[in-house]
């Protein structure tokens, strides 16, 4: 800020003029890296970070003849950092004019070694990417304008833990500047209001100083931000995801066999360009790709195997499918999915109930209804009974009543495994053995699925 307001007053003034440097040092420290920068501040900024005090340096400019005032200014800086400081506190700035009218100028100001705060890497562009492709708020992106220095920036809109929100750097920063700001730094702080789109920000100004003197709403696309004396109004046009990068739907899926085979719903997958699965042996971290095997349209059914999956070891899965629907009005069930992920995060959710009719959304002979209370995101997942054997897949709820749920009969599943391979193996053993949900889950929680597409 300093740096331009003296080119802008002092641009068309070359010549040099009688300029005295008088530092006074308090401590003695080895000289700042040339790698390393020295930041300005001025008056009444609030440096984030532990700033320690290494000594004073006056600048004299006489006036008789025209000066550079980049020249003194970069002198001044040399001297500070050969004194071992990254940051000069300006405390004044004194202009007058010689005899013939050229300003000249004198200042004063702190050497500083300051410690900076909110300088770790958060979270770079990529891995923001990587987050958002499992789960995403709708105000999270990428977003892009202009920031009081002019500076062109991208910016990330992060929701945490929380549920507060915070804006990390990406690029933008130019200049002298550019070396104190590096890709997955925290920018802002969201601070919550009456409304869910406008907020207070705590805003870290370009040379690392707090600005509480920020508010900014977010709409569809946009984010604006104002300043309480209304100079200075921004918007930043956000520009991820677009249309063609969002992540179409989310779903459930249960493994039927080794090798990568897992039941899912087809509207969980239709129009998709690409399915992919997370959770294979509990691994979340990692999305492995899947091809469609079989689909039934009409019962809303279908199989997809994981690209590959002979090479990830994947075991025959500790539950069996049933091919029969004998299962009575009243009978305990409990279903298994990843819902609503976005807000209720990955984890795997349970819900049980019991078996309210053995036909479905008008008298449909192809359904179970089920008071199991789902959301959206349980599509495809398993419908488990007592006995711990599938019994039906999750794929439709009733808008209009409570806990209504409708699950495919796991028997016309069952159907589409004649288009499997020769020799894929579905564990087709019911059990008559009645064990606790607790321990059940444990032992089928490996093979429920996160399905993705794009």
């Amino acid at each position: 800020m300093i740096r331009l307001f003296f080119l802008i007053l002092f641009s068309a003034l070359t010549l040099a003029c009688s300029t005295t440097y008088k530092l006074k040092v308090d401590k003695n420290v080895p000289p700042l890296p040339e790698e390393e920068i020295v930041t300005t501040f001025y008056g009444g900024q609030k440096i984030l970070g532990l700033a320690d005090t290494l000594g004073t340096l006056q600048v004299k400019t006489a006036n008789t003849s025209k000066c550079d005032p980049e020249a003194i200014y970069d002198k001044a800086l040399d001297i500070v950092k050969s004194s071992g400081g990254n940051g000069f506190y300006i405390t004044s700035i004194d202009l007058e004019l010689n005899s013939s009218y050229i300003p000249c100028t004198s200042f004063s100001g702190k050497l500083l070694k300051v410690d900076y705060d909110y300088y770790d890497i958060l979270s770079t562009e990529d891995e923001l990417k990587e987050k958002w492709s499992n789960r995403m708020d709708p105000i999270e992106g990428i977003y892009e304008g202009k920031d009081p220095n002019e500076f062109t920036l991208r910016l990330a809109i992060d929701k945490q833990k929380n549920g507060t929100y915070r804006l990390i750097y990406l690029s933008g920063v130019e200049g002298y500047l550019e070396p104190i700001w590096k890709e997955g730094q925290l920018k802002a702080i969201f601070k919550n209001s009456a409304s869910k789109q406008l907020f207070k920000i705590d805003w870290i100004n370009s040379n690392r100083t707090l600005n509480q003197d920020f508010m900014v709403s977010v709409g569809p696309a946009v984010m604006t931000f104002v300043n309480s004396d209304a100079d200075y109004s921004e918007i930043f046009l956000k520009i991820y995801p677009t249309e063609n990068d969002l992540t179409l739907g989310s779903g459930t899926g249960f493994a039927i066999a080794e090798n990568g085979y897992i039941a899912t719903n087809n509207h969980v997958i239709e129009n998709a360009d690409r399915i992919f699965v997370r959770g294979l042996n509990g691994d979340f971290n990692n999305e492995y790709e899947a091809k469609v095997v079989a689909r039934d349209e009409n019962n809303d059914l279908a199989i997809i195997q994981v690209i590959n999956g002979d090479s990830l070891a994947l075991d025959t899965p500790k539950y069996s499918i049933s091919s029969k629907s004998n299962t009575l009005v009243g009978e305990d069930i409990f279903t298994l999915g990843y819902p609503l992920r976005s807000t209720m995060g990955d984890e795997l959710k349970i819900t049980n109930g019991i078996i309210s009719s053995k036909t479905g959304y008008n008298g449909d002979i192809t359904s179970y209804q089920v008071s199991a209370p789902i959301q959206p995101g349980n599509s495809g997942g398993p419908l488990f009974d007592r006995y711990g054997n599938v019994i039906g897949i999750i794929n439709a709820v009733h808008k209009d009543a409570e806990n209504v749920t409708y699950a495919v009969k796991s028997t016309y599943l069952t159907n589409l495994f004649d288009v499997l391979p020769s020799g894929v193996s579905v564990p087709d053993e019911e059990s008559s053995e009645e064990i606790g949900i607790a321990a059940k889950v444990s032992q089928v929680r490996n093979y429920i699925y996160i399905i993705t597409t794009k």
